[in-house]
């Protein structure tokens, strides 16, 4: 753990309160992948919101990144014409 501790962006992240506080108690998962990895990752999260009320009346919730795949899969199945509307809601 201290050779963790040690590492010059680890030192950056714990002295500056702003950062810690983005990255959590986990900075490393920020930056252990490939931008490729990194891009699909990000992009794929765009869209999807916590639950998705399809065309044929199922109501699927949110959970996880399979979520998000079947979510702009889902989107991107759709014909061009579909009009598509995003709700925000309080309960």
């Amino acid at each position: 753990m201290a050779a963790f501790r040690e590492q010059p962006l680890i030192q950056a992240i714990e002295a500056d309160p702003a950062l810690e506080e983005r990255f959590t108690f986990d900075p490393v998962r920020h930056f252990d992948e490939d931008l490729e990895t990194y891009v699909t990752r990000h992009v794929a999260a765009v869209l999807p919101t916590p639950a998705l009320l399809t065309l044929d009346g199922r109501w699927v919730e949110a959970g996880g990144l399979d979520y998000k795949r079947m979510f702009n899969a889902y989107l991107d199945g759709l014909p061009g014409d579909t009009m598509v509307a995003r709700v925000l809601y309080h309960s």
